[in-house]
């Protein structure tokens, strides 16, 4: 057993694969932190933005509900700066601005002209506009010539210069503020604006600003929020915030970031290069120890770790596969003897394997049963039984295996074996087919092994059906059992009934599957009990295509007159169960493996009997058993009828009287 130590080489550290790939892993790692820091610092900057376009919303809902819009309303002419009103608006639009933090709270107004003006806190011109100090339409009334009425007004719109201008000619109207310029600057403010009057909904937040055209603007984000008097949009409060503060914090945020990181990797290359050696030998003694495995060779001691890290706790977990290994193969090799190797596959790979419950699959069943077997064995030593069935069985199991069949169980000489079960595979029709035709031709090789012992010949039987049923785990927790249950199992064994020795039949619903490949030696009409209607079934001598194979056809029997004729009782069979009950008649003609016997009753064709045949001039009485394959009416005696008898298997002192019969 050899034991695989752990050794220290920072050579072979350094060459080893696991080391470049550590580096190759840091490397790229270092590459992905630039586009994953730009990407943060979009993510952070749009999640920013949102949140505090979401704020401004907020702002201009509420601070919408501070102003008086009836009031905004009323102001109509310069005059109209001196009323409380006017005063009240410049206040609020304050309180608006120093109250939610922003740079901005203005009022827009449409003019029938499409051309908006505005005010804004602290200042009548609002952005770009003039203040108090150069405008002499100022709120100071004592400076101020635009504070008379309407009809003493200097600003008539035919003054040459108009003191009370904005700079584009006089009106003789009350505009508050100037032509917004900063629209013309930025359009799209221009189209919020204008979109917001025109709705009379409040417009979500736009940022604008940066490079435009020559000249480059802090950029600022804007929502708009209608004034309405009588579901009538009067004026427009527009609140902005200078969204160059956080873009600031966010870059500072992305940096820290970006610096966290790269010392972060530092360190990490560090540890990395310090703990590679420790991990590297270990991982070179596992390397070791999974070729020896690979190899077949579970005989492998890995020394116990030092450590209870992840690599660590892979030598222990390799250790636990490698005894889990052994367990394994223990038990496949152990059970493997009593069920069959798909199954202990299944039941060892499927972590329900063992749960009891079913499932509902379409299958190819195949059983097989040999003729006259019984009565054989009542003759024989119970240890040339078993070593008969052995040999039949080993080739029986392995030509099944071949064709991909699982066996199910062994009820005496018969087998029970699925083809589709527990493992789904395809063509499993033909495989059973093709699978029983080798089986009857191994029958050649088991019966030279019996002539060597000095024992009867075997014949064997097969049915197949294909049709669905419930296969699973059966039984309880203490005791379960792989099996399938359905009448397409019943249907298989009455099928196999009704054969004799060499005899394949298959079911109409097989035959559907490969009729075009399949050759047969006629249809046989059976009727079975709790039917109404009889089923037909095949009798196979042969199949093409991908399992090409056929059965050797047989010599033509030569039949013997016998006289006198031998008198038989013959005994019904009802599966495994004679009746008590006899019906005397007598054996006329034979050959090696037939009869034809004359009989006072009509029986069912297919039937089997048990035979008790008379020898003349003899007290003793042989046993046979023989299948009907014909029932004929004699001519010329009513009443009377002949039956056509197969023998599956004779006893040898009675086929050396009847070989004595027919000589």
């Amino acid at each position: 057993m050899p034991t695989l130590k752990l050794k220290a080489d920072w050579s072979a550290i350094c060459r080893s694969i696991v080391f470049k790939n550590i580096l190759l892993f840091l490397l790229i790692l270092l590459a992905v932190v630039l586009p994953l820091s730009l990407n943060y610092y979009a993510d952070s900057r749009n999640y920013e933005i949102q949140n505090l376009a979401s704020k401004l919303e907020f702002f201009a809902e509420r601070g919408a509900s501070y102003l008086d819009v009836e009031g905004i309303h009323s102001l109509r002419t310069p005059a109209d700066k001196r009323y409380p009103e006017y005063r009240k608006m410049i206040e609020t639009l304050t309180r608006i601005q120093n109250e939610f933090d922003v740079d901005n709270a203005i009022i827009m107004r449409r003019e029938k002209n499409g051309r908006f003006v505005f005010i804004g806190a602290g200042e009548t011109g609002g952005i770009g506009g003039g203040n108090s100090a150069s405008n002499p339409c100022s709120l100071n009334a004592s400076t101020n010539p635009c504070n008379t009425t309407l009809q003493r007004n200097p600003c008539t719109p035919s003054a040459a210069a108009n003191p009370c201008s904005p700079g584009t000619g006089g009106r003789s109207r009350f505009d508050i503020g100037m032509p917004v310029d900063i629209h013309n600057i930025f359009p799209g403010t221009y189209k919020g604006t204008n979109d917001t009057w025109d709705s009379g909904i409040m417009m979500h937040s736009k940022l604008f600003g940066g490079n435009v055209g020559n000249r480059e603007f802090d950029q600022f984000l804007q929502i708009n929020a209608p004034l309405k008097l009588n579901s009538e949009v009067v004026a427009i409060l527009m609140i902005n915030k200078f969204a160059n503060p956080v873009a600031k914090a966010v870059i500072e945020k992305t940096t820290r970031l970006v610096i966290l990181t790269i010392g972060i990797l530092i360190i990490g290359l560090g540890l990395f290069g310090g703990l590679s050696a420790r991990m590297l030998r270990l991982l070179g003694t596992l390397t070791q120890a999974a070729d020896e495995v690979s190899a077949g060779n579970l005989d492998v001691t890995i020394p116990e770790p030092r450590s209870r890290d992840e690599v660590g706790r892979l030598a222990i977990s390799f250790r636990h596969m490698i005894d889990g290994l052994k367990q394994r193969d223990f038990i496949r090799n152990t059970f493997g003897r009593y069920v069959s190797q798909e199954v202990v596959d299944e039941l060892l790979t499927s972590p329900d394997g063992l749960k009891l419950g079913g499932e509902l699959r379409e299958i190819t069943l195949l059983v097989s049963d040999l003729r006259g077997f019984t009565a054989m064995s009542s003759n024989m030593k119970p240890h040339e039984v078993i070593e008969v069935m052995n040999n039949y069985l080993s080739h029986m199991i392995d030509i099944i295996t071949r064709f991909g069949g699982t066996v199910d169980e062994f009820q005496g000489d018969g087998i029970l074996a699925f083809f589709g079960a527990p493992i789904k595979i395809e063509k499993g029709p033909d495989r059973a087919v093709a699978c029983a035709i080798e089986m009857q031709k191994a029958m050649g090789v088991v019966n030279e092994d019996q002539r060597r012992r000095n024992l009867p010949e075997l014949q064997m039987g097969i049915g197949i059906n294909t049709g669905e049923v419930i296969v699973g785990n059966l039984g309880s927790e203490k005791r379960t059992k792989y099996s399938a249950i359905g009448t397409t199992i019943n249907t298989a064994y009455r099928i196999e009934s009704y054969t004799i020795g060499a005899q394949i039949l298959i079911s109409s619903s097989t035959h559907a599957y490969i009729k075009d490949i399949v050759y047969v030696n006629g249809t046989i009409d059976v009727q079975f009990k709790g039917l109404e209607e009889p089923l037909s079934v095949f009798d196979v001598t042969g199949i093409q295509g991908e399992y090409a194979s056929s059965i050797p056809e047989k010599a033509p029997e030569t039949f013997a007159a016998l006289s006198p004729a031998i008198v038989v009782n013959f005994f019904a069979l009802e599966g495994k169960t004679v009746s008590e009950k006899f019906i005397q008649g007598k054996i006329t003609h034979l050959s090696e493996n037939l009869a034809k016997a004359e009989i006072g009753v009509e029986i069912e064709k297919l039937s089997s009997l048990k035979l008790h045949i008379d020898v003349t001039n003899s007290e003793e009485i042989f046993e046979a058993y023989a299948k009907v394959m014909d029932v004929l009416p004699l001519q010329n005696s009513e009443g009377q009828f002949q039956i056509n008898l197969a023998f599956p298997s004779l006893p040898a002192e009675l086929k050396k009287y009847l070989v004595q019969l027919r000589t």
